[in-house]
């Protein structure tokens, strides 16, 4: 089973309330790549799109995780030996 990290994933409504405050309200969305034995984002962006590693039986690998889809991809260069998004 893998291990589930926890990612804060901006969904941010900003708005004056009427004592004249900014409003902002966060969701934190718990994921893990399927089958992976660890997952590691690292970056997100304004859509909420994140990106980062997970590791596998087979090694590492790269993934988007975005609109509650993953895309795992895989670079193979010559002497490459990991990868991080």
């Amino acid at each position: 089973m893998g291990k589930v990290v926890l990612a804060l994933v901006l969904t941010s409504t900003i708005g004056l309330t009427s004592t004249g405050a900014y409003a902002v309200s966060y969701t934190i969305t718990p994921f893990a790549v399927p089958n992976a034995q660890s997952t590691t984002p690292s970056s997100i962006n304004d859509q909420g799109a994140i990106v980062g590693t997970y590791q596998d039986t087979s090694g590492s690998h790269g993934f988007l995780y975005q609109a509650g889809f993953f895309t795992p991809f895989n670079v193979t260069l010559p002497g490459i030996t990991s990868i991080a998004a």
